[in-house]
């Protein structure tokens, strides 16, 4: 099991370059066992609302399919 934070999460789904090659790894490895706390959707709602972040749509419709 593996608990992602905001940060690994927005890198997995917009841009795995930013991923180091042994955290693709890992993910890779624990694919069926990514988890994810509901403070990581609290914190990518307010970067959005903020417009520090931007997503392909709203971070309502985003979050449940990244």
């Amino acid at each position: 099991m593996i608990l992602l934070d905001t940060c690994t999460l927005l890198w997995l789904c917009m841009d795995q370059t930013r991923l180091s090659t042994r955290a693709k790894v890992l993910l890779r490895d624990n694919a069926g066992s990514l988890f994810v706390s509901v403070v990581s959707a609290f914190e990518i709602a307010q970067k959005h609302t903020g417009q520090k972040l931007e997503l392909p749509s709203p971070p309502q419709a985003w979050f449940p399919r990244a």
